[in-house]
């Protein structure tokens, strides 16, 4: 995971965070991930792990489904445990497997110029106020920021993202209620290619998977934007609930 937000957003020579990052959205996040994995060493430890014995393995995979690890995951991480040579700590070797799964930390595509966020999930999960603290901390970090209010259903939508985009000192655009989010998504493009801005960042309605009307809408302001620029959207970023858990994949 990245550690700060210089790290998250590419930036090269990215300076250690700061006392203030260390306390924000990253400090906070490492903070309750904090808790799992101590709940879940403390778990381990408290059995001796034999390698040789079945029913640790079994124990192992218990205390991993427990954590929400995920059962798909847990399978993976068991299975390359499993053709180690041999585990002289198995909190290391997890914490080695459990990087090695997950890779290098993401980053935000904000390169392309204008870079295109589309920003999508369910409703009441937080989409609105995550674009305006998205919107500021890329202002933030020298990036200028298009919003564009694709959330043409729900009442005060509009007027609540222009507050946000007003406060992060991006610029926004708009349309009246009921109208086609396709065409905000573009007019959004087109006004940062007009105007020099680096990043665009796509409000849209909240909406269930199951809502096959609202998830092809979806689909068609994704096939403007391609069509719009090339290469976009850069990122579709999901919004969900902290406590969704394994139910949010």
């Amino acid at each position: 995971m990245a550690r700060s937000w210089a790290e998250f957003l590419g930036e090269d020579g990215a300076a250690p965070e700061s006392e203030e990052e260390r306390r924000g959205l990253f400090g906070r996040l490492r903070e309750s991930l904090g808790k799992s994995r101590r709940a879940l060493t403390e778990q381990l430890a408290a059995a001796a792990f034999d390698p040789g014995d079945e029913a640790a393995w079994e124990r192992l995979e218990e205390a991993l489904i427990a954590a929400d690890v995920g059962v798909r995951a847990t399978a993976e991480l068991v299975q390359r445990l499993e053709a180690r040579p041999d585990i002289p700590d198995l909190s290391e070797a997890l914490a080695d497997e459990i990087a090695r799964l997950l890779g290098e930390p993401g980053r935000l595509a904000v390169g392309a110029h204008p870079a295109v966020l589309l920003v999508v999930g369910v409703n009441g999960t937080g989409k609105t106020t995550t674009i305006g603290k998205l919107a500021f901390r890329l202002a933030e970090h020298g990036h200028s920021v298009v919003v564009g209010a694709a959330d043409t259903f729900r009442a005060a939508a509009e007027e609540q993202l222009e507050i946000w985009a007003d406060r992060a000192g991006a610029d926004f655009v708009g349309s009246a209620r009921g109208a086609d989010p396709a065409s905000v998504a573009y007019e959004a493009i087109d006004t940062a290619q007009a105007n020099g801005r680096d990043v665009v960042i796509v409000d849209t309605a909240g909406r269930l998977h199951t809502q096959t009307n609202l998830m092809d809408e979806l689909a068609k302001v994704r096939r403007v934007i391609a069509g719009r620029l090339e290469g976009a959207p850069h990122e579709t970023l999901l919004v969900i609930d902290a406590t969704t858990g394994q139910n949010g994949l």
